[in-house]
């Protein structure tokens, strides 16, 4: 059993989302089970120099969640490494279904 599945035996949520932030390291094959949702980062705040993003860990990422029908939302502090034609920011249907549901409250 992998450790989100054994993750999800114990957490009980109608949704999971996982964030991969500050990615510092490629990340290899990554095991998104259950996932509706990934959002990817890089190192803000004083260590923002000393940790690096590379373009090709954020497309591995990317990729693996697309192949799953997982949305990935990138951060904003990605645009100098991804550059503004290639960031994504999709997200996950509940977060619609939310702001449906919300337009309905009496405010």
């Amino acid at each position: 059993m992998s450790r989100l599945e054994e993750l999800h035996t114990h957490v009980r949520a109608r949704h999971y989302h996982a964030t991969f932030e500050p990615l510092f390291d490629d990340p290899g094959k990554v095991n998104l089970y259950g996932l509706d949702w990934i959002v990817v980062g890089t190192m803000t705040g004083s260590m923002k120099r000393a940790v690096h993003t590379e373009p090709a860990w954020v497309d591995s990422l990317t990729t693996q969640a697309h192949e799953n029908y997982i949305p990935v939302f990138m951060k904003e502090d990605l645009i100098p490494i991804m550059g503004e034609e290639r960031m994504i920011q999709q997200f996950p249907e509940a977060f619609y279904q939310c702001l449906e549901a919300q337009r309905t409250w009496k405010k």
